[in-house]
């Protein structure tokens, strides 16, 4: 319990009291209020990942027969634009990279090629018209099979230029539906 005494009209606190008055003094300091902390993050995420991303790029420079990638984003999650553009503002080096790389799924009621219009239309200049390579595809939650042949198909006419299948037989005990 912790205990306030009044003496000499100058408030003493008690250890006890003391800790928690500096810990909520210190958590209304450090943390950002709700919807500036979403602002921020995506600020902080998207120059690590630029600066990062750059590093790459400048340390494999002079290298012959690679191909460099962006970081692999969640293509289906509404942090994208957020995220991108928070590298795009943070100097991403765009030209250095070959293509996108991306996850990308059947999910919630869309199809990839429905996710890849949307993300494509979200892209900075500097990523706009390069290879798109989804790095992990698939079905979510459902088993359909020509329905995710048709959506590869589909999606190669929209820049994909691969993709790696998530499980694709449903044999993952761990992910099967």
């Amino acid at each position: 319990m912790a205990s306030i005494v009044l003496i000499n009209n100058t408030t003493v606190l008690s250890m006890a009291a003391l800790k928690k008055t500096l810990i909520a003094a210190l958590l209304t300091l450090i943390l950002p209020s709700p919807a500036r902390a979403q602002e921020l993050n995506y600020q902080c995420v998207g120059k690590g990942l630029a600066d990062y991303m750059n590093e790459v790029i400048k340390g494999t420079s002079g290298l012959s027969n690679i191909r460099l990638l962006t970081p692999a984003f969640n293509m289906t999650s509404f942090t994208f634009q957020s995220i991108v553009g928070a590298m795009d503002n943070a100097s991403a080096n765009w030209a250095g990279i070959y293509g996108l790389a991306g996850n990308i799924y059947n999910v919630d009621g869309r199809g990839i090629t429905s996710w890849l219009d949307e993300k494509k239309a979200q892209l900075p200049s500097g990523l706009k018209g390069k290879p798109i390579i989804l790095t992990e595809t698939g079905e979510k939650g459902v088993v359909d099979k020509p329905n995710l042949g048709r959506e590869l198909n589909l999606s190669l006419g929209k820049g994909v230029q691969a993709a790696l299948l998530f499980n694709a037989f449903n044999t993952n005990k761990q992910f099967a539906v």
